[in-house]
């Protein structure tokens, strides 16, 4: 058999392959019949679909069948072929890489014991470092301090002040060195005595590892008028009431000052409590016992048994109105 030399034009293989065809008049069916060829093959190799064909020892025997049926170099056919499959593996390579990247990597990622504990270790470190991070942070962090009332710059025309505000819970207040109840959301109530003048109310927050914050509020304290504006003069033999109150464990107190029942109290062990009063305040506590009252300079000791509730009135004299009550 006589093969003739052609040159494949600047078309695929497959369209060549074709053509080549086409022009002998053969179908693909025939070419299988004579090739023993299966007509799928025939058609991947017509169509280019390279990636669908079988290992590239069989193509080329396909491709040497087909040269002999339609009488033209199988050198030529092979060459080509050889150079098209290069050209689709590189961008299917190509493409690939660029669609998967670390989803391929991972792909190919055998996962093993050695593997996992690599990856737990790695996980331990950064909840570690997470921590620490955030334990070095709150040691480091200021508490919040936000007081609420008085507003700086008010009068109080009171022997007495209202002190409200919010801090982080946990964390301990003091106004003027006196210990205030804060509770578990953080928030603190308490009452002061003032006396007349510009006065200073000094709260200090400071959290479970030391930071304190500090914020001052001053207010004017004028109690020379009464609430219609005239005038009042003490009588000259009046006389003040000055309590200190001082709590040994934790007690729950409520206040009546110059006839003015006060916000009831949660005050914690070693609290103490300033209360000033023109002429009476009635003391209730629910630990006698763990309360030391001293009035006008003069300690008159723990005001009963321990845990004894007791209601206890004190006038400016330092004599009781009526004899201590059980409640």
């Amino acid at each position: 058999m006589i093969f003739e030399t052609k040159k494949i034009p600047i078309e695929t293989l497959g369209e060549y392959l074709t053509h080549i065809r086409e022009s002998l008049g053969l179908s693909v069916a025939k070419v299988a019949e004579n090739t023993g060829i299966g007509d799928k093959f025939l058609q991947y190799i017509e169509a280019g679909s390279y990636h669908r064909l079988p290992p590239d020892v069989y193509v080329f025997g396909f491709l040497k069948k087909m040269a002999e049926i339609y009488s033209i170099s199988p050198d030529i056919l092979l060459e080509q072929y050889k150079k098209e499959r290069g050209i689709v593996e590189q961008l299917a390579s190509e493409k690939i890489a660029t669609k998967n990247g670390v989803k391929s990597w991972f792909a190919k990622m055998v996962v093993t014991p050695k593997l996992i504990s690599l990856f737990g270790g790695i996980g331990l470190s950064f909840i570690a470092v997470f921590y620490i991070v955030f334990q070095v942070s709150a040691i480091n962090k200021t508490p919040g301090l936000q007081i609420t009332q008085p507003v700086a710059g008010v009068v109080i025309r009171d022997s007495v002040v209202t002190v409200t505000g919010q801090t982080d819970p946990g964390t301990a207040v003091a106004i003027n060195g006196q210990n205030v109840f804060v509770d578990t959301e953080g928030k603190f109530s308490t009452t002061l005595g003032v006396s007349a003048g510009q006065k200073e109310l000094s709260v200090t927050a400071q959290n479970k590892y030391g930071k304190t914050i500090v914020q001052k509020v001053a207010v004017i304290v004028d109690t020379s008028t009464s609430d219609t504006g005239t005038a009042q003069s003490p009588a000259p033999d009046s006389k003040q009431l000055s309590m200190e109150i001082k709590f040994t464990r934790p007690t729950t107190i409520t206040v009546t000052q110059d006839g003015v029942d006060l916000p009831q109290e949660d005050i914690p062990a070693d609290g103490v409590k300033h209360i000033d009063a023109k002429s009476a305040v009635i003391l209730k506590t629910s630990d006698a016992g763990g309360t030391v009252v001293t009035v006008n300079g003069k300690n008159l000791g723990p005001l009963g048994r321990t845990h004894e509730s007791l209601t206890v009135p004190f006038t400016a004299d330092n004599s009781l109105l009526t004899q201590p009550t059980k409640y």
